[in-house]
């Protein structure tokens, strides 16, 4: 089992959850200014969850910052443009609103180059911080599977969501992101393949760059609210253990409480590698308002100034990041769902990903609501039930065609009354099959009569039950 190599900076974060060790207010946020410039020089303005009163993990934002300067891990921090080497004791936590980042590389009377885009950053092979090295890594993982094969060998691995051990709605997330894999290639990032044999932009499938998330974390993570890292973490025992956690880079309450530096779920032959490569890409958009500030910067690049720094003008800068700014998110995939000759989806998802699990035939069902928390009963009609408290339910007949010029609105509209009156005499018909004492005919009118009166608090959970809410107890 390999285990993490020593850490470069010591630090300490509680393992415990909950409002007491982490703060879920957006204001609680760390800036960290470019000692080179005297105005409009805040370099990075990065999330401070880490302490209830605003903090960020000491080495976290050594990392940070050494990224977006050209991989530089030997920088350090101080109050003031001229003050001494900050020391954070106790937890390690950087607890000021304002730092300036010192760059070992930089040199008398010129501000030290920055990284403008993830596009430009090269990867440092043989040169990661300590902690990034081997991140999960275990010789367990042996098996060796294809980029076809890649949903399967996930949901061998993983089995649940890795942050939230949720066993539904899963989805195959890439650390590296997909629409990157010219990154990938350019960087060599092949060389931490669990397959050699893949080549080319699939070798971006690879079982050490991808991970089970449930849908909704897979969105968010897209969506660069969160990163995955390591720290090491304080238990109530005293002891210390270094842990990949979850680490917000957005303002989340929600998921600040439930998941930030909270250890993933065990998995095993992640790559270090593809997590730092996430941090970065995560990253450099939040420079964007150091460089957008009309202003002269010194910027350097593998592909923009590789022989060295260079100073660009303010119109340059623009257009280099409206050149490099991406044009595809997640809901545009590149690849879209297609159909096999036997008519089952393409198992590739959004993003280039693949979902967990084969998309399955479409099964028409009734949907439910959770329990509504709206104060008024008809806030908490359900998808499927009408303005009147009768359930109609979702179309068994393909959807009409939408409306164009050679299609007559009348026959439209006929063809809708049609289609809904069969409905209603399909609905009918079934009632009264399963239910020939007529119960369901009375609780309706019950419903309607309910809805326009005071209810008890039993009568307000039969209001809920009859539309179709789940009570939640």
């Amino acid at each position: 089992m390999a285990t993490f190599r020593p850490m470069t900076v010591e630090l300490t974060v509680h393992a415990t959850r909950g409002y007491d060790t982490i703060s879920i207010r957006p204001n609680h946020r760390i800036r960290f200014r470019h000692p080179g410039y005297r105005d409009y020089n805040v370099l990075l303005d990065l999330a401070a969850a880490d302490h209830p009163e605003g903090g960020l993990d000491y080495n976290t934002a050594l990392v940070a910052c050494g990224i977006v300067t050209g991989n530089t891990w030997g920088g350090w921090f101080t109050e003031t443009v001229d003050g001494v080497r900050v020391e954070p004791e106790g937890h390690k936590i950087l607890r000021k609103q304002d730092y300036f980042f010192h760059s070992p590389n930089a040199v008398d009377g010129t501000p030290y180059p920055v990284i403008p885009t993830f596009s430009e950053w090269a990867f440092p092979h043989n040169n990661m911080p300590a902690c990034w090295n081997d991140i999960g890594l275990s010789d367990t993982t042996t098996k060796v599977y294809s980029a076809s094969s890649l949903s399967t060998a996930i949901n061998t691995r993983d089995r649940s969501c890795r942050m939230s051990l949720s066993t539904e709605a899963l989805e195959v997330a890439h650390i590296c992101p997909h629409q990157e894999s010219s990154w990938w290639i350019s960087n060599e990032m092949s060389n931490y393949l669990m397959n050699p044999s893949l080549a080319g932009s699939s070798s971006i499938d690879d079982v050490v760059n991808v991970i089970l998330l449930r849908s909704d974390l897979h969105k968010g993570f897209d969506n660069k609210k969160f990163v995955f890292l390591p720290k090491e973490l304080l238990y109530e025992d005293g002891t210390y253990t270094s842990a990949l956690v979850t680490h917000l880079m957005l303002p989340s309450p929600e998921l600040a409480i439930l998941y930030h530096n909270v250890p993933l779920h065990p998995v095993n032959g992640l790559s270090g590698a593809c997590l730092l490569a996430r941090f970065a890409w995560t990253l450099f958009p939040l420079i964007r308002n150091f460089l957008l500030r009309n202003m002269p910067r010194t910027l350097t690049g593998r592909v923009l100034s590789p022989d060295g720094a260079t100073t660009f003008s303010a119109s340059q800068i623009k257009d280099l990041l409206d050149k490099q700014s991406p044009t595809k998110s997640r809901s545009q995939s590149p690849k879209k769902r297609s159909r096999d000759e036997d008519g089952r989806a393409d198992e590739r998802g959004e993003n280039g990903t693949e979902d967990a699990t084969p998309v399955p035939p479409v099964n028409h069902k009734r949907r439910k609501a959770v329990h509504p928390t709206i104060g008024s009963p008809r806030a908490a009609t359900c998808i499927g039930s009408s303005d009147h408290g009768q359930y109609s339910p979702p179309s068994a007949f393909p959807r009409s065609k939408p409306l164009s010029s050679n299609i007559d609105l009348s026959n439209r509209v006929a063809e809708t009354l049609h289609a809904s009156q069969l409905r209603e005499q399909w609905l009918k018909k079934e009632r009264e099959r399963s239910d020939p004492d007529g119960t369901w005919e009375a609780e309706l009118e019950w419903l309607r009569e309910a809805g326009d009166r005071a209810m008890d608090a039993d009568e307000i959970e039969r209001w809920y039950i009859g539309h179709g809410t789940d009570i939640i107890t």
